[in-house]
């Protein structure tokens, strides 16, 4: 948590981009990979859910995490943590419209905000 000059507590939020289609990833693993490569799993979690928790123990909060493509499976994946979600239904047109609908969730009191990608 920082202290604004004005007295004003104000914590750095975090945006988590998890709305990709992953369509390369889809293509190399196939028709019966997983919807996305965000929930692939990796060291037992899945993809998106260590850099969820890797923004968690930052301290990002809140951390708004903004889903589009495989919106169930990405959400399943990180439903019993602290997290704020958003969908972004232009989730087709690019990292730019997700980005556009994550920071407008972040607080105005927010002292910066941190931009995640579900796939780091």
């Amino acid at each position: 948590m920082l202290v604004h000059e004005s007295g004003i507590h104000a914590t750095v939020a975090g945006v988590l981009l998890a709305a990709g289609q992953a369509t390369r990833f889809r293509h190399a693993t196939g028709a019966g990979g997983p919807a996305t490569k965000l929930v692939a799993t990796y060291q037992g979690k899945a993809l998106v859910r260590h850099v969820a928790e890797a923004g968690l123990a930052a301290g990002l909060v809140p951390l708004v995490v903004v889903t589009g493509h495989a919106r169930e499976a990405v959400s399943a994946a990180l439903d019993d943590l602290p997290l704020a979600f958003v969908h972004n239904p232009d989730f087709a047109t690019g990292m730019a419209s997700s980005l556009k609908v994550g920071l407008a969730q972040v607080p105005l009191v927010a002292a910066g905000v941190l931009v995640l990608l579900g796939d780091m």
